[in-house]
């Protein structure tokens, strides 16, 4: 994640200091005015794209809010990472999903989700108990066996209870060791999905 943006931030320099030079050169021989406004339009195009790439990938004020952190020594992966926005899709919603490695990415899971003050799911509970449960009814042989399931999910809603929360924070860890933090403004996109529905 820093990677992006720091490399992101250094073109934006390079484009700035590119603007810089050329807003020298118009003063100094006006018959490089013209090719002087076609590059200045073209660079502050580039800039601005280059601003709308940090943003895309950096994590909005409103997770800030709610305690979301970016998690530790992972890397955020471009490709499956997203970002919505109330100006353009009627509500706002991220995610952001890391790779790296399975251990560190359930410790770091652990760690924003305690930020957050997010608990581990209804459902991911549930779900490893019976997986218990199953195993210990049918192979009792096998009692020293770990029965923890090799991902986690923390959320702060359920789904088998109508989440109440104006803001859907979910938290997890996959078996292919991606660490995912997802947020979606629960009431906006509600809303859209009924209007949808009409």
């Amino acid at each position: 994640m820093l990677l992006v943006f720091f490399s992101l931030s250094a073109c934006t320099k390079d484009v700035q200091d590119n603007l810089d030079d050329i807003a020298w050169t118009a003063k100094t021989n006006v018959q490089n005015t013209k090719d002087y406004i076609a590059e200045k339009i073209a660079l502050e195009e580039k800039l601005a794209l280059l601003e709308v790439q940090k943003q895309k990938f950096s994590l909005p004020s409103r997770a800030k809010q709610l305690n979301i952190t970016t998690p530790e020594g992972m890397t955020l992966d471009q490709n499956s990472s997203y970002q919505t926005s109330e100006e353009v899709e009627w509500f706002n919603s991220m995610r952001f999903v890391y790779t790296w490695d399975y251990k560190l990415a359930m410790k770091q899971a652990e760690i924003i989700a305690q930020k957050a003050w997010v608990q581990i799911s209804e459902e991911f509970k549930l779900a490893q108990d019976t997986l218990k449960k199953m195993w210990k009814n049918t192979l009792d042989q096998l009692k020293d066996m770990v029965w923890d399931l090799k991902w986690v999910v923390y959320t702060n809603y359920s789904i088998i209870k109508n989440p109440e929360t104006d803001q859907i924070i979910s938290i997890s860890v996959e078996e292919d060791w991606t660490l995912e933090i997802v947020v979606v403004d629960r009431k906006n996109m509600q809303n859209v999905v009924l209007d949808k529905i009409k």
